[in-house]
């Protein structure tokens, strides 16, 4: 079985990838119809902990561990490449918001810093196709959050995860954007500029206030407009690529 880690900035990412993960059929190999019962790593046998998630693809071919982080700083400095050896993991999925609202100069500046990151690292790296295969033999991928389309109503600018939910839900109920904006726009004494938080918060606190911020994020791709939306926005994606590859 292929065993694949994929970092993420945080908690909100883990439980939009698990909806995504359950959408696409994959399994979690913690669900028993009793409940939950304690996951291993069935390559390495060690237990996943830490605020991981697991899931198994489709054809069983492969395991996915989805670990949170706290942001992308935290993210990057805990990215040791030194200690991985296959199968611990055999690749290795970064992803990050672009974090601009420029997408495409955002992009680039986040692969450059990412490349000069593994050169830094001290280990041997050659590019593999899109990715970069480390002396060890691990496949490192770098995937990025962010959303083709024209900037409307109830989108935030950034090109973030939450601009890539924004859209989507704009797109399958555009009298949701459209509220969203004229509660933004209309707020006594708001904060300067726009956080995608903002956007997506808003949503939530509008249409799903009962189900709380993880839930909300996972349980979207049972909304059919709004999966649909999201399935046309991540097609395009490095990380849909990589997902299939692993399928």
């Amino acid at each position: 079985m292929h065993n694949v880690t994929i970092q993420v900035e945080g908690y909100h990412d883990r439980a939009f990838l698990s909806g995504w993960f359950l959408h696409r059929g994959w399994l979690d190999p913690g669900k028993v119809p009793s409940g939950r019962v304690p996951v291993r790593n069935p390559v390495t046998a060690k237990p996943v902990t830490g605020g991981r998630f697991a899931f198994v693809a489709p054809s069983g071919s492969t395991f996915v561990e989805v670990a949170p982080n706290q942001g992308d700083t935290s993210l990057l400095a805990i990215l040791d490449v030194k200690r991985l050896i296959p199968p611990e993991p055999d690749e290795l999925v970064v992803v990050l918001d672009v974090d601009d609202e420029d997408r495409n100069s955002g992009i680039t500046r986040r692969e450059q810093s990412f490349g000069d990151l593994l050169a830094r690292s001290g280990v041997e790296v050659a590019r593999e196709g899109a990715g970069w295969r480390l002396s060890s033999g691990v496949l490192v991928h770098l995937a990025l959050w962010s959303c083709d389309g024209e900037h409307c109503d109830g989108v935030p600018a950034q090109h973030t995860l939450e601009r890539i939910i924004c859209t989507a839900i704009a797109r399958a109920h555009p009298a949701r954007a459209s509220a969203v904006q004229a509660w933004l726009d209309g707020r006594p004494a708001a904060p300067p500029g726009r956080s995608p938080k903002e956007h997506s918060w808003s949503y939530m606190a509008g249409w799903h206030a009962g189900l709380g911020c993880d839930a909300f994020l996972t349980n979207l791709w049972d909304d059919p407009g709004i999966a649909a939306a999201l399935e046309e926005s991540l097609a395009a994606s490095s990380l849909d690529t990589i997902i299939r590859g692993f399928e």
